[in-house]
């Protein structure tokens, strides 16, 4: 059974949606993040480093890291902040996180250890683009 106070969390690597909740209807909007821009053109230039050109394909000595994981890594370090400051105006007793699977991994390794005692669930699944009716529907499962 959800708290009273919910804070709904969804999230993929390009959007961050903070919704109020009591018990299993999601009411508000309260913060939505996306992701900067610059790691847009970063991904469209393609890797160019001294082992690796553009059109070349990959090699051993690589590095085993993508522009990809890197702007994975930096929104959640962007969505930890913004956690942070939704705690701040907003007093919740749980949070719900729906994401992928990697974004839920990088989540947790970005986020602050007196945060992670608010999670109540983790769900793999990617609600960004669902609205609040189908986003209650998947609450109504937990």
């Amino acid at each position: 059974m959800l708290a009273s106070n919910t804070l709904i969390l969804i999230m993929d690597s390009k959007v961050a949606k903070f919704y109020s909740s009591k018990g299993n209807r999601v009411q508000d909007l309260l913060k939505s993040v996306k992701a900067e821009k610059w790691w847009k053109i970063l991904l469209q230039k393609g890797r160019d480093n001294f082992f690796h050109k553009m059109g070349v394909s990959s090699h051993f000595f690589d590095p085993r890291h993508e522009a990809k994981e890197n702007k994975r890594k930096s929104f959640s370090l962007e969505i930890s902040r913004g956690l942070k400051s939704i705690l701040k105006f907003y007093p919740t007793e749980c949070i719900v996180v729906f994401a992928d699977p990697k974004m839920l991994g990088d989540l947790r390794k970005t986020l602050d250890p007196k945060f992670k005692a608010f999670i109540y669930k983790e769900v793999s699944k990617d609600l960004t683009h669902c609205t609040l009716q189908e986003i209650s529907g998947h609450l109504k499962n937990i």
